[in-house]
């Protein structure tokens, strides 16, 4: 993605170079928009609280692999185990990784969940914005002196979008022919474009560069 436009509009490059931006860095793409902090923070809980518990069960497999590896003078037990005690300890620990895990992160997911849903844009103040995809382009088209999207009087781009700064933008996604994944990795959406239907998506820029 670029964002190289001067006076205080964002350039955004969408398409199939959306997928492969970013690939040499080792992160996430740097955030410029209003709302990215909410995916950068869920995904780092989710990176630390499964790093964790991966790190636990790994821990302990090289334990038990250690305590009870095959040694002289040692001789292997057969044992059933006690089916009462093995599941309790199971239970208890599917609890703590659910409760520890899977509801804490969808908690936090609700929460910026509702917080975006709270902040979107009242489609009379917002940019609308009308991209209809296809193989093997991304054609993006602009309200005219009308101020509606569709009518004769278009601004047509081909694979380019530009956006303002600081003003919450409502993109309306179509296909034209199979479904495109329409991806802006600095901006931190994500939406399909599925033919025969008109999906949206919002997102506000928050630099540009």
């Amino acid at each position: 993605m670029n964002f190289g436009t001067p006076h205080g509009v964002a350039a955004a490059i969408v398409g199939v170079s959306n997928q492969t931006d970013g690939l040499g860095q080792w992160w996430l793409p740097e955030d410029a928009s209003t709302k990215g902090h909410h995916i950068d923070h869920l995904f780092n809980v989710v990176v630390v609280e499964t790093g964790v518990a991966f790190a636990v069960v790994v821990a302990l497999l090289v334990y038990f692999m250690f305590r009870y590896r095959s040694r002289p003078g040692h001789r292997a037990v057969y044992t059933h185990g006690n089916e009462r005690r093995h599941l309790y300890l199971t239970l208890s620990l599917a609890m703590v990784v659910f409760i520890g895990v899977d509801l804490n992160i969808v908690r936090l997911a609700n929460a910026n969940l509702r917080d975006i849903r709270a902040s979107s844009p009242d489609p009379a103040e917002a940019v609308e914005i009308g991209v209809t995809a296809e193989q093997f382009a991304w054609n993006v088209r602009y309200p005219g002196g009308d101020g509606e999207i569709g009518t004769m009087d278009d601004v047509v781009a081909r694979n380019e979008m530009h956006v303002p700064v600081g003003k919450k933008v409502i993109v309306k996604l179509r296909s034209r022919d199979v479904i495109h994944s329409f991806c802006l990795p600095h901006l931190r959406i994500k939406m399909d474009c599925v033919p025969g239907m008109t999906t949206g998506v919002w997102f506000e820029a928050a630099q540009a560069g």
